[in-house]
């Protein structure tokens, strides 16, 4: 294996602080670190025929020169806030691997596992890596390596067909491509402004109204052994999900993202019992203007899909509306959103639940989905399934469930406290049955999932008002209710012999009667409700 080294040039920066999204996502990395690698983008792409390896190198430094992102290197300042630096020139070397009779692909997955594997120095521009896996002298597959600091996945589908079209001898090239218009340096400047503003306290108010209901987690907590690693990752690769998201969107113009995230609540909420599945939901935040640049500015932004329709096809233009709206309110300082979480989980008295997230990296733009849709009846041969499962190696998110959805499948990574392995693939199954089934007729996803069963430990949850609470949300009840320094709860056996829950509290609340401790309770439990799960689980216990 040989190298080469690439030099790049463009417009140099001074020191400045980061863009909502990229503030967002040195603090998502910093929460994992120091297994942030896990966070890292890595994909191949093949060398058009015609390409030289001059014309490959070529094109790394065009895209390089081209992107501030891609020539910005990050740090803190004297106050410990995070900063950008943009350099002008510089260089960074590409390795030529000659593949001899060694079989591409495999070559090919190898240098993508490798470049997932390594972790970035956030101080060194280019947060990215490249190798040219080449055959008989002519490059065939060029692998790309970038931090998630540097392009979210619709930045990469822009990199990809940018690096295409440059290398392309049949193409314009680096030279003719329009000049980038929207730069990380121009969100900054951006939100400067007063409508960014505007949109950030709107964005605030929302967030605020969200966590009010988000209860202490979806998840029940399982018991039993906790796998090791304690984090695995699945995928369904899905022949059918491509057809059945046009036919989907065809029909009743609800594009892909909703639809499958209408089948995923509709799990989701079957097996915890919720009848709202509160989740965080990945917005790329490209969709108010031409975002030419590959930067990242995704934010996560709240929203609740109600579970209480009949009709699939209802749940998803449900969906689909509740994901528009959201995405109106996914611009805002991260570190203002992660106080505002905590200061009203504290006066909730419970932590607010992040342990959901969905990704909807879902490149296909509406115009190429009609133009699928129109080739011909979509949904007419949908192979039910036909898709394959595959492990993939897990990463400690920090999440419950991350679920992510592409247009050749669907991926879950899961901590296996709460989701056990064996899930994986039946709960991935269930989300890609629902889509197939809705592009061909409409039905109740709660009648289809009622064979799939739940899993809730009994003695992780109290009964309290014909609702099941979990623990964690009853000790802030009561903490609430009494002003407890602490709470500590205790099953004992009542004078019948039944078992029945005690609320150890200390503090002066300690010397308050049952029944005033009572009473109390009763008269805080409405701003409890969001974390209680109503007694139609108890038909499953």
């Amino acid at each position: 294996m040989r190298s080469k080294d690439i030099s790049f040039t463009g417009t140099a920066l001074a020191p400045a602080m980061l863009p909502w999204g990229q503030r967002f996502m040195r603090e998502a990395i910093r929460r994992v670190e120091p297994i942030d690698h896990h966070l890292n983008l890595a994909w191949s792409q093949e060398v058009p025929p015609g390409a030289d390896l001059d014309a490959v190198c070529n094109a790394l430094g065009a895209l390089v020169s081209r992107h501030e992102s891609l020539r910005t290197r990050y740090g803190v300042d004297g106050s410990g806030h995070p900063v950008q630096e943009v350099i002008g020139q510089g260089a960074f070397t590409v390795r030529i691997h000659e593949l001899g009779t060694a079989d591409l692909e495999d070559a090919a997955s190898a240098a993508i596992q490798s470049f997932r594997d390594q972790r970035y120095d956030l101080k060194q521009a280019p947060l990215l890596r490249a190798t040219v896996i080449a055959r008989d002298g002519r490059p065939r597959v060029l692998v790309i390596g970038l931090s998630h600091m540097v392009t979210d996945g619709w930045g990469a589908r822009r990199i990809v067909d940018e690096l295409t079209g440059f290398m392309d001898p049949g193409e314009v090239g680096a030279a003719g491509a329009p000049e980038v218009t929207w730069q990380p340096s121009d969100q900054i400047r951006h939100e400067q402004t007063q409508a960014a503003t505007n949109r950030r306290d709107r964005s605030l108010d929302y967030l605020e109204g969200q966590f009010q209901n988000f209860p202490s987690t979806m998840f029940w907590q399982r018991q039993g052994k906790t796998e090791d690693p304690r984090y695995w990752s699945g995928s369904l690769h899905s022949p059918a999900l491509l057809p059945a998201v046009a036919a989907m969107y065809r029909t009743h113009s609800v594009t892909p993202a909703p639809a499958i995230l209408a089948a995923f609540s509709a799990v989701v909420g079957h097996v915890t019992c919720h009848d709202t599945c509160r989740m965080f939901v990945i917005q790329s935040n490209r969709n108010r203007r031409n975002m030419d640049s590959v930067a990242n500015y995704s934010q996560t932004v709240p929203l609740g899909i109600e579970l209480n329709s009949d009709s699939f096809w209802s749940l998803t233009k449900d969906t689909q509306s509740a994901m528009l709206n959201a995405s109106r309110f996914a611009s805002y300082p991260p570190e203002t959103r992660f106080q505002l979480s905590e200061d009203i989980g504290e006066r909730r008295g419970i932590r607010i639940a992040e342990d959901c997230v969905y990704n909807p990296q879902w490149w296909m733009t509406g115009p190429e989905l009609a133009r699928l849709a129109d080739s011909g009846d979509a949904a007419a041969e949908l192979p039910a399934r036909s898709g394959t499962f595959t492990w993939n190696k897990g990463a400690d998110s920090g999440l419950v469930m991350y679920f992510g959805t592409s247009p050749t499948g669907l991926t879950i990574t899961a901590d296996t406290r709460f989701v056990a392995p064996e899930q994986f693939e039946p709960l991935l199954r269930l989300v890609e049955d629902i889509v197939v089934r809705g592009a061909k007729e409409d039905f109740s996803p709660s009648e289809m999932l009622e064979r799939h069963p739940r899993e809730i430990p009994d003695h992780e949850w109290a009964f309290i008002d014909n609702c099941w609470v979990s623990l964690e949300a009853t000790r802030g009840m009561v903490a609430e209710a009494t002003g407890a320094v602490a709470v500590d709860i205790e099953t004992v056996r009542d004078q019948d012999g039944r078992e029945c829950l005690s609320a150890l509290i200390s503090g002066s609340a300690s010397e308050m009667s049952l029944g005033e401790v009572r009473t109390r309770c009763l008269a805080v439990l409405p701003r409890w409700r969001s974390a209680m799960v109503p007694h139609r689980l108890s038909e499953s216990r």
